[in-house]
């Protein structure tokens, strides 16, 4: 390096604002930002030196190097696809997933580009989701970048994955938008409404009455022949009603027999939770005062 820089002051150049390491006396080195005029003194070729010490700039700019590398990384390993735009819907950042998620080419990813022109490729792709014309999609996904609240979508890829977005507006005006694959979740919510679904129907098409808890004791089911059988549970059919307030009210009308209500309906509930299987008569009153009798089965769920 002293050699190049010795050439190009032999050749009369000026060197201004060069970093560079120099050596102290007692060996340490320290880093200097160095300018070099060739000049003639008192008849003879010299140079004029500025010299300044840039050290603590230099370790300053080492530290924030190394945070902005592990940032970075951090950025790169989070579960899911992210980018950062400015106020001008140009790209700060952008992870791999991101381009993964999307199947979009580094050179619409790049730093300065154009979050419209990702958009319009994304939309190309049949990816992005929205109502009207590739235009009105357009328009939708770039308003979303506008300031204000967080806002969240809910796209499909061509090859069948859901992909959730949450779009955050930063308070220098920068957005911050993270994708995640839901695609495991949308599929499990999708066979519980199916199963859900299934459910409704056996419970509407048989002529039993069926009431079921779940494992907090809380009603969780019943169909309407249920309520028909038993009248003196009006008002109380409703999704997390517990089941002792059921048991309560049968105690009260004597339907388990003689005794206290509070500890006969307690028994009752612990019995069936802790999973006796029960199988008998039992008198009702209907709501014409007609007594009958039902066989009664109460069984825990496999």
């Amino acid at each position: 390096e002293r050699v190049a820089l010795q050439r190009r002051l032999d050749a009369g150049e000026t060197l201004r604002n060069m970093e560079c390491q120099a050596t102290r006396r007692d060996g340490t080195e320290f880093w200097v930002l160095l300018s070099i005029s060739p000049i003639e003194y008192e008849g003879r070729q010299s140079a004029l030196l500025w010299l300044y010490d840039i050290t603590d700039r230099k370790q300053a700019e080492a530290v924030i190097a190394e945070k902005e590398a592990q940032l970075r990384m951090a950025l790169e390993n989070i579960p899911g696809a992210m980018f950062v735009v400015d106020r001008d819907l140009k790209i700060v950042f952008v992870n791999d997933t991101y381009r993964e998620y999307y199947g979009v080419p580094d050179r619409l990813t790049a730093p300065g580009a154009s979050m419209r022109e990702i958009i319009k490729h994304t939309i190309g792709r049949g990816i992005l989701s929205g109502e009207g014309t590739e235009e009105d999609i357009l328009r939708q996904r770039i308003n979303s970048f506008r300031p204000g609240s967080t806002m969240t979508f809910e796209d499909r890829t061509p090859d069948g994955r859901y992909i959730q977005t949450t779009r955050t507006p930063a308070p220098d005006g920068h957005t911050v938008s993270v994708s995640v694959d839901i695609t495991e979740r949308k599929l499990a919510e999708d066979q519980i409404t199916e199963q859900s679904k299934l459910l409704e129907d056996l419970l509407a098409n048989i002529s039993q009455g069926i009431v079921a808890f779940d494992e907090n004791a809380e009603l969780l089911a019943w169909n309407e022949q249920f309520v028909s059988i038993f009248p003196h549970y009006e008002g109380m059919i409703s999704k997390g009603r517990p089941m002792l307030d059921f048991a309560r009210r049968s105690a009260e009308l004597e339907i388990y027999g003689d005794g206290d209500v509070e500890d006969i309906a307690k028994a009752r509930v612990r019995e069936l939770m802790d999973g006796v299987r029960y199988r008998g008569e039992m008198e009702v009153m209907d709501a014409g005062g007609e007594v009958r009798n039902f066989d009664t089965i109460s069984q825990p769920a496999m």
